[in-house]
């Protein structure tokens, strides 16, 4: 592996320590070290904390690449954990409080991405919500700084016990060599005014300098844009492999399942269980309802048999018969988001 960053404030102690932790997370695939307790896991990323023997709190951030388009998405750039560690060193350059990056090291076998750890200081909180005035301040600092995040959201900000906010969780970050231009700010405050700022006033990011006041129409617009295809992205990850979801291709078809849910009985049928799946998630994400589906086998066209769902024992036949309106009209809901998408101005854009 490549040891690409170790800060000139690790004892050798704390080094060697690291350095067992990374290898011990490799042997593992990318699972945390037993040492450390778990933060977020997901299907591509493990973020955990961890104290050292020295007393040090650190957090790390891992990634095993799992599946084949996340490994192609670093072929020819820099793996996750060299990225956000780079960008770190950028903001604290640049005056903005953030994790300072401690530890890193990565692995590619035959150039393919296969491993990425990065180990980072732990900033000390305090429970506090910030208020929306706060976030628009600091994204306005950010951008007058070159950096473009596409997905900032209150995630991304800690409330310090030394006041202000600090700023996490960089590895989408890109930079520019200059201040953003007026598109990108206006995506950035897009995301923000609608993962935090929706009934806070959106005037409040024109006060913090984020927008020009003409500018504000166009980023609320984009704020719909960017809901409508966050839902539409959810829905469809029952046809994906994901956190939520597995899905396993062969000759003689695909399936999709839930990871967490049993398929004990099935359900035979056409092509068009498809659209019964895609609205049994379409409940669950649109409408807040109980999804009711375990898997979906969708028969390719030259194979024997027939497409199937699957649902769990709890769940009698004949009372999935009758939640079949239900997913259809749920299916009806998300083609509307379709629409929405391909027309932002008609009435299902409207409607979202």
């Amino acid at each position: 592996m490549a040891e690409t960053l170790i800060s000139k404030e690790l004892q050798a102690e704390e080094l060697a320590e690291l350095r067992a932790w990374a290898g011990e997370s490799l042997a593992a695939r990318g699972a945390l070290p037993a040492a450390c307790e778990d933060v977020q896991s997901r299907l591509i990323r493990s973020v955990g904390r961890g104290r050292l023997a020295s007393g040090r709190l650190v957090y790390l951030k891992l990634m095993a690449f799992p599946r084949g388009k996340d490994a192609l998405r670093y072929i020819h750039r820099s793996l996750p954990a060299e990225r956000e560690a780079r960008s770190l060193l950028r903001l604290a350059a640049g005056g903005i409080d953030c994790p300072r990056p401690l530890y890193v090291q990565t692995q590619r076998r035959c150039l393919r991405p296969h491993f990425s750890f990065l180990a980072m200081t732990a900033i000390e909180t305090e429970e506090r919500q910030p208020d929306f005035a706060e976030y628009c301040a600091l994204t306005a600092r950010l951008t007058g700084l070159g950096l473009f995040h596409p997905d900032l959201n209150p995630g991304n900000f800690l409330c310090q016990k030394s006041g202000g906010l600090a700023l996490i969780d960089l590895q989408s970050a890109r930079w520019r060599a200059a201040p953003l231009a007026a598109g990108l700010r206006m995506r950035m405050a897009a995301k923000l005014w609608l993962e935090s700022g929706k009934g806070k006033g959106s005037e409040l990011m024109v006060a913090a300098g984020l927008l020009q006041q003409e500018q504000l129409p166009a980023v609320l617009a984009e704020a719909r844009r960017l809901r409508i295809a966050f839902l539409r992205g959810r829905v469809l990850r029952c046809l994906q492999t994901s956190s939520e979801f597995e899905c396993r291709r062969s000759w003689r078809g695909t399936m999709h399942r839930r990871r967490d849910r049993a398929a004990d009985h099935s359900l035979e049928g056409g092509r068009e269980l498809r659209q019964l799946w895609i609205g049994d998630r379409a409940r669950e994400i649109l409408l807040s309802e109980q999804s009711q589906l375990s898997a979906l086998f969708l028969r390719s066209w030259w194979s024997p048999g027939r497409s199937a769902l699957y649902f769990p024992k709890e769940l009698a036949a004949d009372r999935l018969s009758s939640e079949r309106s239900a997913q259809l009209a749920a299916f009806e809901e998300f083609q509307a988001l379709e629409g929405a998408i391909r027309d932002p101005g008609g009435a299902a854009g409207r409607r979202s």
